[in-house]
Order: C-alpha cells, then structure tokens, then sequence
C-alpha cells in the first residue's frame, strides 16, 4: 500500500516580534541509537537510533518457521566453513558478495569514467569529472560496501522495519508513520532545487546500478532474509535525513518529563531538577493544573512515539595564532550509537569542482563533516528548542474535534496501514491538529499535540551540496540558509585563518512562554511568532582568544537576543577541552587526537569530595571506599571508576525515586543519562534537602546516611558482576562496548556479523565519550561514533577513524580493522592528494560509462 500524504504541516505567524528573553539557567554544577539502529529487541528500554529509513519492497518474506531454521541452520554451516570443516559452497557463496574493488565494472548513466581508488583502509577515493558522475559513483560504492545497512536505515524512516521484522519493530514503525518521516521526505524533494535533484537522482541511479548487476550477488544479510530490495529513489535519501533529524530534535520529551516532575514535586522543584534556575514568575504554568500528573499515564503507555533522547558530540577549533601550522585546526566527533557496521563512513570525492573529503551517511550523497581545500568543518548536535507540546481540549460531543480560539476545529486525520511479517497489518490513526501531530492523550481526554515545523521546511540536500564546495565564512554560512532540520552547531576553519560558529536550523521565536513545560492549545497566546532570520542567527566569528568548543553545553551568554533553548548539557566535556587546549601555547593534530582520546571526569569531583569523607565500619564498602581515596577521576581501568560509577547510580535512585515515583523514575533516568545538568548536583551541596530522606523508612535520613547506603548496595552489585575481590573489578572490561550487528543480537549470527565486548572506559563525561547507562548498568548505548581532525595547512594530513572499519560485509578484511586504533585515541591519514593516495593504494576499480 503506498504510504499517504501528511495534512499539510501546522504553522503560526511569521511576523518577528522583538527578541524575547532568554530563561535564566542555573548555576553550572560539577556533576552520556541509543536503541540500535535497527530492529528493536521484544523486551527492555526502546531506544530509536543510527542511520535511517525505507520504503517499499518487492519481496517481503523474512525468515520465519522453516525460514528462520534455514537462517540458523546456514549460519551454523557458515561456523563450520570457517572453522575449516565441509559445507565450502556456503563460504562460496558469501565470498561470492564481497564487493569488486579491482578493474573495470559498467556503470549505466556515466558520462565519463570515474576511478574509486581505495587506500590501505579501505576508504575509497573518487576522482571523476563531474559532479553527478560522483554522486553516481557514490550511490555504487556506498551500495558496494554498506547496502543490507542502507536498506534497513530507509525502512526505518519510513515505518517499514515490521515488514521484514515483525511485532518487534512495530514500535519504531508507528513512530515514523506518526511523525510523518516518509511524508516529509518527499515533499522536500517536491520543493528542491534543480541542481540538488539532479545529484540525489543521480546517487539513486548508482545504488540501483549496483543492485541490478549484483542481483544474484547481494549482501549476505539479504540472503539469509530471502530479501530482495526495491529500487533506490531519491527520496529514501531525504527519509534517512528526517529520522536523523527526528533523534536529534527531542525537546517535547524534556517539556512533558519537567510537566510531570512539576505534579510530582512542584514547579520549582521540577526545574531545579531538570538543571534550570527557578521559574519566572510569567510562566504561564496554570494551563497544566492536575494534568501534568496524567501526561505521566501517556510516558507509560506510549513513551517511544515522544522519541529517544538523543546522541551528544564533541567538536572544537583553534585558529592560526594557537597552532603549530600557521593555520587552523580542528576537531569533530558525534557520539551515537555504536553498532556495526557503523554510522559513518568516510569517503573522498575529487572532480567537478569539488574535492572534499570526510564522513558521510550511508544512503546519503556527499560529505556531512569534513574538509575540502579551502575549509574544515565539524558538527555537534545544538540541542536547541526546536519543539513544543500543546494540550488540545477536544470536544466533548465530538471526539474528532477541538477547542480553537474561534470555536471547535476539525482534527486532520490520517490512516496509515503497516504490514507485519507473519501477523495483520497494524493500523496507526495519526491526528493532526493546528499545532501539529497528536502524540498522546492524558488521562483526562485532553490530546497532546506536539509541533515541529522544522521537519516540513527546508532544502538540506541543496545545504549540503553548497557547504562541500563552500570556500570562506560567506559561503559557508550562506549554503546553511535552507538548513531547517536538525538543529546542529556547526564550527568553521579556513585556509585564510578564519574560526566560527554557527547554529543550522529554522528555530522557533517564543515571546509569552519560554517552551520549557506544556501549552495551551486552546489560545493563540502561546503561538510561535515566525522563525529566528538566518541574518540575526548568533553565530561566533574569530573570537578572542582564537579557540571555540562546542560540546552541547550552552555556546551563548544569557543576554543573547535570540536564545536557543534552555536544555543543553552540563559542561563538562566543554569545561575539559577548553582547559586542555589552553594549556597547550601552539597545538598540533597530535595534541589534538590526545584530546579526543581523553578519559578524566570531571563531574566525579564534586561526589568524591563528600564519598571519601565516608567511614564505612563492615562489609565491602570498607575496601571500595578506599579504591576512591586514592582515585583522580581517570575513567580508565581498575576498580575505582567501577564502584564511582555505582555509587553514582545508587545515590540517584536513594535520593529522587522516592520523592518522583517509580513511573516516572525512568524516565528522568534517561534525562540524566545523556548528560542533562539538574539531578544529584542540584541538591548535593545542600545537608538539609528533604530528598536524602527515604519516605519509605520510618526513620529519617541525612545525606551522609544515604551515601552509606548507596555504597553498600555499590560494592554488593559490584560483586555480583565481578566477584569478590575488589582489587579484580575492573571498569574498562564492565564498560566494555559491544558492536551489535542488526542480525547478530544472539548465536549463532552473533559470531558472524557482531563483534566484542571490548574493552573501553570512558563515560558520559569524557571527552573520549562512552555513556553510561543508568538503566542497564554499565551498558554503553552512545559512544564516539567518528574522529575528524583537520589541518588547514594540508589536507592531506587530516585524519579519521570509525570505530569499526569501511564494510559492513563480515568477510572483509575492513569489517572490523579500525577497532585496535579507535580503541586507543589514534586515528588513520585521510589523504587528499592523489600522490598520496596511490602511496597507500590497496585497490583500483574504473567504472566506465
């Protein structure tokens, strides 16, 4: 069934008012997909993440009774075949789907030959003359090595992973079709500009090449599926973009967690804890009145349709007079999940005016962070407020209405059918009010509708086609201006000296409410008035000093004119990289890849001031408290990080759980997990806070008394992980990370497609950034997915690392050959020129028209 057009996006008046002001934070305290990437697991937390969407299939048969025992029966004879037993025509046939990166290969729809050379990592290197030859030749390549990968990604975002999956990834499904993912691909692709569809097309015709010439030769994950994809169109390129953007623009969430944290502990109270200063006085908080506690029944039935928080990144630029060169230098690395293959995947295109190297999306033309020969640039994500939640008042003789300032409205509704392997279609109702789509109803019937206008507006593929041929400030920020979606902060170097920051994104102007807590729907007292111009945007240009970080904290003083939302993170990756880099009088790519391989934790400081003051009389707390003693916050190895960071989680659960209730616990975990300030730094320094008492004793505790308790219960879960001998507890091996592949959660395909659990450190406050689930101690959801560094006087000496490696075939020598260098801190060359290249050359494969 084709997928059915969206009502046409809300809207609100685009008059700009003058600049409202910005909500006043509190005071910086010392102290992050997600779900993977792919099909969701039945059972535990639903995190949405990694590359996106899909659409329709021809075939659509996935394993299931005899299939799935010919699946396992087939991996089973693929152990064997490599373990050196019989079964040689299965090893065949996979080799057999290994990509040709010698010689020549057709490639319909050329105009001239185009060399994809690869170096000794695999990483190709494309030389060619025109652009959309490139782009042709990209689509072919990114097939090549990355396809089973790209073809779950566009189902994701499309709402079609149930088709081949089944009921447990009908979650994620109903969440794509709610939002509207694929709908607003394709009108973005309506609206764009000729140049840019041409491109796009362009790339879809080389995926499509690539599929109908290996037909019988496809990944082996779509072999063992018995899955043969439908052709590549352009505006699966666009869906991916929209479900990347959809996990990195999630503030309605943090607006319904504070709305009922403000029923369960008060207004004040829920923005102390959510890291901002207490509430103005003109907030309009009345609309909420006792609904806030029933928003908490829409977080319990229903939490993925309000989406995941998102990943964090790390970027950062020095200009010339703080580097060795004589020229900038900078860094960039996202962090996301960490799954195999990987988010990422680097590439060189040269030809066509363009030459520009760095990190691009699987089914995605052309360069998202890089450099070509004139700039460098990298990306974090801005977590700027791009979204608000409205509650609608329906009608109560008329379900399929609501209250409007000029009397009851008609709900927009859509019916979207979503096909289930081996069960019925589901149905998803999706209603869609003035504000946007309805994403939930509280318990009193009201609907809450969440607006997002950003996700309908824009030409992002345009925005990335002018950035990659961008050569100074102008240009740079000029290709951004039809960048609506997702918010990013991006910094800037150039050849000529220059550093900058600058917010992408269309970002909302509020002026009687600062988008923080839930609205009322029913008046126009709470509309957004229009969008923050491109031309008063504030960005950063060579500031004093000649350093920028951006870390997902807050980039800008409190009296910016246009502020960009209240919920960044804490600083302290920030705080970290900014001391580093200042203590260093001329930087080099070498002092910078230290940096990013940076494990020292600041926000342990402030809990380990008051930890080592302890006196623990029996049991394991004794020796554990004094492994922290003697501990500088290094998240290394050894025992004191492991029993810091189970302290850590005990202490949340002693002090709020009772106080926030055990339905919305999990929730404000998630907050905290990422990085969000509030939490345990905004009562720590405080003795006498009711919140170290535990309603559920009879006695009455003190701070001291719920740090006593919260080690004891550290050293005991602790041991049941790592046994009895504190010496042996060690957190690099209980925060190792494991590289899940979407078909190898469990054996025998684990053994095949998923690599680990190896060993890493690191936290959520390290600049070499592992999270730290609260949920599932000490499990690892995000990570940094991707290390940049850029030289600005030679391009051909910046570097990269993925934490995996180029293919995502398991046979492939670059399956998993990065790993060993992005474990420790180093990154590979990334040349530029072609002498170079050839250098380090491993293969050539001329693909001719």
């Amino acid at each position: 069934m084709a997928d059915k057009k969206l009502p046409r996006r809300p809207g609100g008046p685009k008059t700009l008012p003058p600049p409202p002001r910005s909500p006043a934070k509190a005071p910086k305290r010392p102290g992050e997909s997600g779900a993977k990437a792919f099909p969701p697991k039945p059972a535990g937390r639903s995190r949405p993440s990694g590359p996106p969407p899909a659409r329709r299939v021809r075939r659509t048969s996935g394993p299931s009774g005899r299939s799935w025992f010919k699946l396992l029966f087939l991996a089973v004879l693929v152990v064997v075949v490599l373990a050196g037993g019989a079964g040689g025509f299965v090893f065949y046939q996979l080799r057999g789907s290994l990509p040709q990166v010698e010689g020549t290969s057709k490639l319909q729809g050329l105009t001239t030959e185009v060399e994809v050379l690869r170096d000794n990592n695999g990483v190709p290197h494309l030389f060619g003359a025109d652009i959309r030859d490139l782009s042709r030749a990209m689509g072919y390549t990114h097939a090549q090595d990355r396809f089973f990968q790209m073809e779950l990604s566009r189902r994701l975002g499309s709402g079609r992973l149930a088709e081949i999956f089944g009921a447990p990834a009908l979650a994620n499904d109903r969440l794509a079709r709610r939002m509207g993912l694929a709908a607003a691909a394709r009108m973005e692709l309506e609206r764009m500009a000729p140049e840019a569809r041409e491109v796009l097309e362009a790339y879809a015709s080389g995926v499509n090449a690539y599929l109908t010439a290996h037909v019988d030769r496809l990944p082996p994950e779509l072999r063992l599926l018995e899955l043969a994809p439908a052709p590549w169109e352009a505006a699966d390129s666009l869906a991916i973009g929209k479900w990347m953007s959809y996990l990195l623009s999630y503030n309605g969430r943090v607006e319904m967690l504070r709305g009922n944290l403000a029923a369960a502990v008060g207004l004040e109270e829920a923005y102390r804890l959510t890291g901002l200063a207490p509430p103005p006085q003109a907030l309009p908080s009345a609309n909420l009145g006792g609904a806030a506690a029933r928003i908490a029944a829409l977080e319990a039935t229903s939490p993925e349709l309000l989406g995941a928080f998102p990943g964090a990144s790390n970027a950062w630029v020095v200009g010339a007079d703080k580097s060795a060169t004589g020229r900038p230098l900078l860094a960039s690395d996202p962090h996301l999940g960490l799954t195999i293959p990987s988010t990422w995947y680097e590439i060189h295109l040269s030809g066509g005016g363009y030459e520009v190297s760095g990190a691009s999306l699987p089914g995605v033309p052309l360069v998202l962070i890089g450099q070509n020969r004139r700039i460098a640039w990298g990306i974090t994500a801005l977590f700027a407020d791009v979204q608000d939640l409205y509650l609608e008042t329906p009608n109560p003789g008329n379900p399929r209405q609501y209250a409007a300032p000029e009397g009851f409205r008609d709900l927009e509704v859509v019916s979207e059918t979503i096909p289930v392997k081996d069960g019925s279609a589901a149905t998803e109702e999706v209603r869609v009010s003035r504000h946007g789509v309805i994403v939930g109803e509280t318990k009193d019937g009201r609907l809450l509708a969440q607006r997002w206008d950003a996700l309908w507006s824009g030409d992002h593929f345009q925005a990335l086609l002018s950035l990659n041929r961008a050569g100074s400030w102008e240009e740079f920020t000029s290709s951004l201006r039809t960048w609506a979606s997702p918010p990013l902060a991006f910094l800037y170097a150039d050849i000529e000296g220059n550093i900058g920051f600058f917010p992408a994104g269309e970002i909302p102007v509020r002026t009687a409410h600062n988008g923080t807590l839930p609205v009322d729907g029913a008046t126009d007292a709470y509309e957004w008035q229009g969008s923050i111009p491109h031309e008063l945007k504030p960005m950063v240009f060579n500031p004093e000093g000649g350093i920028l970080v951006s870390a997902n904290h807050s980039m800008l003083p409190p009296e910016a004119p246009y502020p960009l939302g209240a919920d960044t993170l804490a600083p302290y990756r920030a705080n970290r990289i900014g001391e580093l880099l200042r203590t260093i009088p001329k930087s080099t790519l070498d002092d910078f890849a230290r940096i990013q391989g940076d494990r020292y934790d600041s926000s342990t400081a402030a809990v380990l001031g008051i930890a080592v003051g302890l006196r623990p009389t029996e049991g394991k707390g004794v020796a554990a408290i004094e492994k922290l003693r003697g501990w500088n916050g290094q998240m290394t190895d050894g025992p004191a990080p492991a029993i810091y960071q189970a302290l850590y989680r005990r202490l949340i659960e002693n002090t709020f759980k009772d106080e926030i209730g055990d339905e919305l616990f999990p929730s404000y975990l998630d907050f905290l997990e990422i990085g969000h300030s509030g939490g345990l730094y905004a009562v720590l320094d405080d003795e006498a806070s009711a919140y170290w008492d535990d309603r559920g004793t009879p006695a009455v505790e003190n701070r001291e008394a719920i740090f006593l308790k919260s080690l004891g219960e550290a050293a005991e879960l602790l041991s049941s992980l790592e046994g009895d001998d504190v010496n042996a507890w060690d957190w690099s091996r209980l925060h190792g990370i494991r590289f899940e592949h979407p078909m190898g959660a469990e054996e025998p395909l684990a053994w095949l497609f998923s690599r680990g659990p190896v060993p890493f450190g690191g936290s959520t406050h390290t600049v070499a950034n592992a999270l730290v689930s609260l949920r599932v101690p000490f499990q690892t959801p995000l990570g940094t997915s991707f290390r940049f560094l850029a030289d600005l006087s030679n391009p051909d000496v910046s570097r990269s690392i993925v934490p995996t490696g180029a293919s995502g075939h398991p046979l492939s020598p670059h399956y998993f050959d990065q790993n060993p260098g992005w474990l420790e801190g180093r990154s590979h060359p990334l040349p530029f020129e072609r002498a170079t290249i050839e250098g380090s050359l491993e293969s050539k494969l001329i693909l001719q028209p």
